[in-house]
């Protein structure tokens, strides 16, 4: 083999690269003989291939070792490196460019309804399962009481003390039994302005009952909390500009999960909370019992809030039910608003002793310890 330098990774982003194939007689076994492969990139011991989704970022050396069928060997040592992921901005979150927005409302020009959806008493209310809601800026809530709702590349934005400018209900066509499906992608979400409008929850899953929830490559900010779900996939969203209105009594909430065993994944994420209180992402046990468990916290940029992550264990009021199968890996920690990341550190209330839990890969972002690891609590 020739090759030193492979062609480089990013974290998050699949890879897949073949090596030269020597001439030696087939078949062929290959091995890596010293040094580690990347995060997540494994060598097939047949064809030679490296494949997989790297995890974390850095510079790898190793050493790649092909046998063939009469036991002559070729080793080469190979350098792979695996860029940062491109972690989401007001540039690559909202509204795909070239969208254009119909106004909700009942003036001149504007659109009060549509297939499975109406306008009325100041919110809009999907109930047509299965419905698209595409395309549309709006100034009022959005309530979702149906199974199988998008709702994409749509401005949605409003506030005010218990407002919620995307509402997830239950199911109005099942006899209020609870969603089991719902996406709210593309959508740039917010209050109406960062003080008394401000909104309470960007998203809310107003029962804490529903399943199947997909949010993705939203823009959000101007409001208390950003999503509120239990169970679900929050992936590649932009949260931002976080308002902790003392006279609503907010804490302040990025991604916010207060309860439940359903598995939930935190994925990919931009959270930024400036406000030296409560988090950027938060596992709770609110809802107890059954003790919260099966929540993944992994690859966000994280800044701000009183600790950047809670995860999951309960204190004194819960002993006896120990969050379990809580995952925190790879995440970056920014000292943009804090020293420490967030006002009094980057982790509370997680036991990487609770069967399942597991506490790998998370390093600064930046700061005097840029790229070093940060240990378990």
């Amino acid at each position: 083999m020739t090759t030193t330098t492979l062609p480089t990774g990013t974290v998050g982003v699949p890879y897949s690269n073949s090596l030269p194939v020597p001439q030696p007689a087939s078949p062929l076994k290959w091995s890596v003989s010293a040094g580690t492969l990347p995060g997540g990139i494994v060598l097939s011991p047949t064809t030679g291939q490296l494949t997989g989704t790297p995890t974390v970022a850095g510079t790898y050396d190793f050493t790649v070792k092909v046998t063939d069928a009469n036991t002559q060997y070729s080793s080469t040592a190979l350098a792979m490196s695996v860029g940062a992921a491109p972690y989401p901005n007001a540039s690559n979150t909202g509204p795909v460019a070239g969208t254009v927005l119909k106004t909700i409302g009942t003036g001149s020009g504007q659109v009060s309804n549509g297939p499975g959806w109406t306008y009325a008493n100041g919110y809009v209310r999907i109930s047509g399962a299965n419905t698209v809601f595409s395309g549309f800026s709006a100034t009022c809530p959005i309530a979702i009481f149906a199974n199988g709702v998008t709702v994409e590349n749509c401005v949605i934005s409003c506030g005010g003390q218990n407002t919620f400018p995307v509402c997830i209900e239950n199911d109005a066509n099942n006899n209020g039994n609870p969603i089991t499906s719902v996406t709210v992608q593309n959508c740039t979400i917010s209050g109406s302005d960062n003080n008394m409008n401000r909104a309470s929850s960007c998203i809310k899953d107003i029962y804490g009952s529903a399943s199947g929830i997909l949010i993705k490559a939203c823009n959000m900010y101007w409001a208390g909390t950003g999503v509120q779900v239990f169970s679900g996939d929050v992936l590649n969203n932009y949260i931002h500009d976080l308002v902790c209105n003392v006279t609503y009594g907010d804490h302040v909430n990025g991604v916010i999960v207060c309860g439940g065993t359903a598995p939930m994944l935190i994925q990919g994420n931009t959270i930024q909370n400036p406000n030296g209180q409560t988090d950027c992402v938060a596992i709770f046990q609110d809802i107890s019992p059954p003790a919260v468990a099966n929540k993944t916290i992994n690859n966000n940029l994280l800044a701000g809030g009183g600790y950047c992550i809670y995860g999951g264990d309960g204190g004194a009021s819960y002993t006896g039910s120990p969050a379990t199968n809580i995952v925190i890996t790879n995440n970056a920690i920014s000292t943009m608003y804090f020293p420490n990341g967030g006002a009094w550190g980057p982790v509370a209330y997680f036991n990487v002793a609770n069967s399942g839990n597991k506490w790998t890969g998370n390093v600064w972002h930046d700061g005097p310890h840029t790229g070093a690891t940060i240990p378990a609590p």
